[in-house]
This record gives structure tokens, sequence and C-alpha cells, in this order.
């Protein structure tokens, strides 16, 4: 599901309950970008995410009230980050426990941000699962961070089937190709939310004549 965020505030779009979702839990991923966040969105701190090689960072937080473990992954901050962004090539989504549709493929800078973070993250979510067993999984993340983000919400969702993973990115560019945005869409439905704004060129950068394709609805303007 793709949405403008500002659309509830012109009543020509999404309900007051999803934008108020989607604020919430854009907190998070703008919280990555800080040096120190001991209380995330008000919640548990539970876990610094780092890899000095790709300068991928991200945390886990915990939310008791609504009994969910969210993994925010922070976006381009660095020249790294740029680096790795600009690694456009199309390669295979090889990461723990993923089994995807023949030919699905994702964007090999995003993937190596996250390999450098995926055992981190599935050992600190799988724990935390282990001590609340009933939590769903939530992973977000803004620009590079909402990619990678939906590379990790398939990853724990393929590697914690019984819970409920959902995923949200804040002007993403396209992540992979056109099966990999199927298997996305088929897996996740309204569980994998995408918000552009109209004005923001980050979600298109990279065309789709060199095979990217969004998951989700077309835009809400």
């Amino acid at each position: 599901m793709e949405s403008n965020i500002h659309e509830s505030r012109t009543g020509n779009g999404i309900s007051k309950e999803l934008y108020d979702e989607l604020v919430f839990y854009f907190k998070y991923a703008s919280s990555a970008y800080c040096f120190v966040c001991p209380r995330p969105n008000g919640n548990h701190f539970v876990a610094e995410l780092s890899n000095a090689l790709t300068d991928t960072q991200g945390f886990v937080a915990r939310d008791e009230k609504r009994k969910e473990i969210v993994v925010s992954l922070r976006g381009s901050a660095s020249v790294t980050d740029i680096l790795l962004d600009s690694q456009v090539t199309l390669v295979p989504f090889i990461s723990p426990g993923v089994k995807l549709p023949g030919g699905a493929k994702v964007h090999s800078g995003f993937l190596l941000s996250w390999d450098a973070l995926s055992l981190q993250t599935l050992f600190v979510v799988g724990k935390g699962l282990e001590k609340h067993p009933g939590y769903s999984v939530v992973t977000t993340g803004h620009s590079l961070g909402g990619s990678i983000a939906l590379l990790a919400a398939v990853t724990l969702q393929q590697n914690f089937k019984a819970t409920k993973t959902r995923t949200y990115s804040y002007g993403a560019p396209r992540t992979g190709n056109k099966i990999f945005a199927d298997y996305v869409n088929a897996t996740f439905a309204e569980n994998a939310c995408r918000v552009v704004h109209g004005n923001d060129g980050v979600p298109t950068m990279i065309p789709t004549l060199l095979g990217y394709h969004h998951h989700g609805k077309p835009s809400i303007r």
C-alpha cells in the first residue's frame, strides 16, 4: 500500500486512523538518525544495530502497549551510504532463512546494507519473541532505511512465520524487480505500507528501465 501522508488532512485520501499510524511509525524511522535515543517513540530501547563496514545503523525497540517489536533502520547519512545507494545492479535476494520465487532480485547495495545487520537483527528479534510470545514485528525506515526495512521485513517474516510482520517505509526508492514486488504484495498486502511525498524524487530515482518496480498500489496524490 502506498500513501501520501498529507492526504488525510484534505479529506481526499487515507483515513485519520491510518494517518495517525503512519505518523506513529515515522517517529521510529526518524529516531534512527539520532546518536542517542534511550526511549524511541516513548518506548523501550532494546538494542542498537550497527555495522562499521557498511555504516548501516538502526535499533530495535519494544512497545508493550501495542505488543510489538519494532526494527528501525537509518537512511542515507554518510558517503558510504551514498556509495551503496549507487550500486543498482539487481541480484538474487540471499539472506538467512529466505527463499523467494525464482527470478526475484533486489538492489545490490541495499542488500549489502541489510546483510550487514541481518544476523544481529534476527538474534535480537528472536530473543524478544521468546520473551514476549504473541508480539508482532514491525520494520520501518526512511529513504535508504525504508528499502532496508522492506528487506528486513521479508527476512523476519520468513524466519518467524507464526509472527505477524508489518513494514512502513517513507520516501524509499524502488527496491527490487517485479517478481520481488509481486512477492511482497502477495505476502504482506496491506501490511506493507509505502509513504511518498508528491514532490520527492527519491522514490523514483532508480528507474523502471533498469528492471525495478515498486511494491504496493499507485500513489494517492
